[in-house]
């Protein structure tokens, strides 16, 4: 039903009855008293007496989500709007709660105060302590800074991370809550990670439900499964991951045609044959969205017996899979896509590490009889990426940093890691891959989920443009006739390739770009300059995989029927909007984890220097990376004898003869750290002067 028809019916001061609202609707009073429910739940309608509604919001009411800050005042966003609202006009309400604001007059900025809230369901970690005889627990988030009055401490001790749940407001200074979960004690091994991840909400145990149903899985190919599939067992098939990689979604085989094209086959490890749609191992996968890969600490989407076992496409062993297979010619265009369901047979679990030094000429024995299948897929990998570039694909060649963990969790090493051919082999593989299977759909005009990257907007783009000329990489881009191609991004961003502030530049890009995300609709995918993208390659880790496996045997059996459609849209919108909320939360956890760790690593440290570069600066201070990507900061409080010039985006003193830039090297004494917060706090050490002999 459509809500905002029932809000237009609906008065401010007289009520109305669902009855009244059943006629005027022309649809059921049960349809009706759903709506109203909806409602109420984001306080847009309250009832007045029984079965009696008004609308809630007016020119002086509005509602919204409450956003707090860490100095205790919030404002309530709704979409563009944001009004402020003082500590003492709360009622109460916390961070993320849904709140109706009574707008105040007589201030320039918005201002409000809350008169009513729905509470959020969510649990929060803290941290148990005791005073005047009574159990607390402080909680780790700073936008909820006040303690919370445990009245059941499901057997936590003091010192214990746990869950709580807050429930009604109890004095001006505390709130009353319950232990869901104890978590351990604070200092136990990768509680500190677990906090994190529970602090986001994010699902980390499986239910009695759904291990019930993982048991009844079985732990090999059986004769019923291999029905109306094409058998591959007999094809050089392999698989290509990181060396600690466990579960493996993706296999590949690949040959060279007589008419002189190359067949390409992608082989996906075949999920939805065993995660049916709607039963708990799936409603569970849903609600986790993907899994989550932080230092030391993994959080699957799918049990260890589906993800390690049966779905991974383990050597060996036969697996059951969904193939996409390609004739590509040699300027990198798909002439041909064949999709199936198969069952394959790996001969080989291979690793980056070692598929690199084949390809450098030094393969290991065991590797020396596949060198000749390697180096037709590093040709055809070059001939992917040539066709990508042409097209417009940006490449952005960033560094990546990886954090070594004990067995405790704790880091032991830090470095940053560069991707070699094995690597990109497999990104243009599964590229060309997910570009296959949605072109597909799209020419057959079905229902289907997309991965989606819409074009930068033209303010962010100015801004990038702008800081640009500050550091003296004038960039050649004019954002006043619409849209800037992709392709004039990926010329820009070669020019300065050889820069030694190119990864600065990048990283300047990388901002002012949209967030990928999933969506039911075909936007098309920016960066990779794509027309047709989707996500095929991991529904192991991603539920989104796991979706267009099933649309994709949908169509292969011709169930999906004009009539469905719209039912279809609706769904995969629901879906999508899910998919993309838990992966911003995922990445969001990961960072975090990832400074913890960094400042973690660096807390034995202290006083010790490091050579580092200067990544950005504004009037807080300056931010700097280390050479193995370990970021920091400088405050603003030991930069005494230099200040902020906005307009050219350098610190400097009065007569200039010290001045601080965007890229400079810079030499650093680690002077704190803090794992809690994650900050980790460098001073600049004077540059030494050399004397010269005359």
């Amino acid at each position: 039903m459509n809500l905002e028809r029932v809000l237009q019916l609906l008065k401010t001061k007289h009520g109305m009855s669902i009855k009244e609202l059943s006629k005027k609707l022309n649809v059921t009073e049960e349809e009706v008293e759903v709506a109203l429910k909806e409602l109420q739940n984001t306080l847009q309608v309250k009832e007045i007496m029984p079965k009696q509604y008004v609308k809630t919001t007016d020119k002086k009411h509005v509602v919204g989500k409450l956003q707090m800050t860490k100095k205790g005042f919030g404002f309530l966003v709704n979409g563009e709007k944001k009004i402020l609202i003082k500590q003492s006009d709360l009622y109460g309400a916390l961070d993320g709660d849904t709140i109706l604001v009574e707008l105040e007059s007589n201030h320039q900025k918005p201002r409000g105060k809350v008169v009513d809230r729905v509470m959020q369901e969510q649990e929060h970690v803290g941290i148990v302590y005791e005073q005047d005889g009574k159990f607390f627990a402080k909680l780790d988030n700073p936008k909820y800074p006040f303690p919370v009055l445990l009245e059941n401490m499901g057997g936590a001790y003091i010192d214990n991370k746990v869950l709580v749940k807050i429930g009604k407001k109890y004095q001006e200074d505390y709130y009353i809550g319950t232990v869901t979960r104890v978590l351990g004690h604070k200092n136990d091994p990768r509680v500190d990670v677990l906090s994190i991840i529970k602090e986001l909400g994010i699902p980390d145990q499986f239910s009695k439900k759904v291990m019930d149903q993982v048991e009844k899985i079985p732990t090999q190919v059986t004769e019923e499964d291999l029905q109306n599939r094409v058998d591959l067992r007999d094809e050089m098939i392999v698989t290509i991951d990181g060396d600690t990689a466990k579960d493996f979604d993706d296999a590949i085989s690949i040959k060279r045609l007589e008419n002189g094209n190359y067949e390409l086959g992608v082989h996906i490890a075949d999920v939805s044959h065993y995660v049916l749609e709607g039963n708990e191992i799936d409603k569970e996968a849903y609600k986790r969205g993907t899994s989550l890969y932080t230092p030391g600490y993994v959080t699957p989407m799918l049990a260890s017996k589906l993800s390690n076992g049966i779905c991974s496409l383990n050597p060996g062993v036969d697996r059951l899979t969904m193939t996409c297979k390609m004739e590509i010619n040699t300027r990198g265009q798909i002439i041909n896509t064949d999709i199936f369901e198969s069952v394959i047979h790996s001969k080989k679990r291979m690793t980056y590490h070692n598929v690199n030094q084949a390809l450098d000429g030094n393969p290991t024995e065991d590797y020396q009889e596949f060198t000749e299948l390697l180096h037709t897929m590093l040709e055809l990998s070059h001939i992917l990426r040539k066709a990508k570039k042409k097209r417009g694909s940006i490449d952005f060649d960033t560094q990546e940093r990886i954090i070594e963990t004990n067995d405790l969790g704790e880091p032991i090493a830090i470095e940053n890691y560069t991707r070699g051919e094995g690597e990109r082999i497999i990104e243009d593989f599964m590229i060309a891959a997910n570009e296959a299977v949605t072109t597909r759909m799209v020419e057959l005009g079905l229902p289907f989920i997309y991965r989606v990257h819409e074009e930068p907007d033209e303010e962010k783009l100015n801004v990038f443009i702008e800081t640009t000329n500050k550091l003296d990489l004038p960039v050649h881009i004019d954002t006043s006739h619409g849209p800037v191609p992709v392709k004039v991004l990926q010329k820009e961003l070669d020019r300065f390739r050889k820069n030694e502030k190119f990864d600065i530049l990048a990283s300047l890009l990388l901002r002012s770009m949209k967030k990928a995300c999933y969506s039911n609709s075909n936007a098309h995918h920016y960066a990779l300059a794509s027309r047709n993208y989707t996500h095929f390659t991991s529904p192991i880790r991603r539920y989104p995989d796991l979706m267009v496996h099933r649309a994709l045997k949908e169509m292969l059996k011709g169930n999906v029927k004009p009539s469905k459609f719209n039912a279809i849209e609706k769904k995969y919108e629901r879906m999508t909007e899910q998919a993309s909320y838990c992966e911003r939360r995922a990445e969001e956890c990961e960072r975090i984890v990832e400074k913890m760790k960094c400042a973690e690593y660096l807390e034995s440290h202290i006083g010790e220097t490091f050579d580092g570069k200067i990544t950005w600066l504004d009037k807080k201070g300056i931010y700097v990376t280390l050479k193995n990507l370990i970021p920091g900061q400088v405050n603003i409080e030991n930069l005494d004898d230099v200040s902020y010039h906005e307009e050219k985006l350098t610190y400097e003193n009065q007569n200039h003869s010290k001045i601080y830039k965007i890229g400079d090297p810079v030499s650093l004494r680690l002077i704190r750290t803090d794992k809690e917060h994650q900050v980790i706090e460098f001073d600049i050490l004077p540059t030494k002067k050399v004397k010269v002999k005359k």
